[in-house]
């Protein structure tokens, strides 16, 4: 299975993460909304990806150490989505954030650094280990 795609995404989250102010005295409401509007079509997507088509063959690997680190990634980090869907529907309201920065930030904070552990997790636990094991799969069918 490659991993690209899933990687690209990631370095894409991770720069849209960055757009997103992350000090109270910073957020400006009129910057702060269309960046969300923005990191939502990706991060839904990549999700979706993530939970409805990656996690479930992986789940089905042929390599039970792949089994292993996709069902403790999904147990850990499997409600990401639905918590940013809550988050969305909370602030994206026109003036919900405006004099509430404070708690805004802490709950984007949040998901952001949970969002944050899971791609650093896919990326060092679960695709190096694809990686490896399609680049021992490809020189053995050579």
């Amino acid at each position: 299975m490659r991993t690209r795609v899933y990687r690209e995404q990631h370095c894409m989250l991770r720069t849209l993460l960055e757009n997103i102010p992350a000090a109270a005295e910073s957020l400006d409401e009129a910057v702060v909304r269309p960046s969300l509007v923005r990191f939502a079509g990706v991060v839904r997507a990549h999700l979706r990806l993530e939970d409805e088509y990656l996690y479930p063959a992986l789940f089905r690997h042929d390599d039970p150490s792949v089994r292993h680190v996709a069902r403790r990634l999904r147990d850990t980090w499997g409600g990401l989505a639905e918590t940013f869907e809550a988050l969305y529907a909370r602030w994206m309201e026109p003036g919900a954030i405006v004099g509430r920065a404070a708690e805004f930030l802490e709950e984007w904070t949040a998901f952001a650094s949970a969002l944050r552990a899971r791609i650093e997790e896919e990326d060092t636990a679960l695709f190096d280990l694809l990686d490896r094991l399609h680049e021992e799969q490809s020189a053995d069918a050579r």
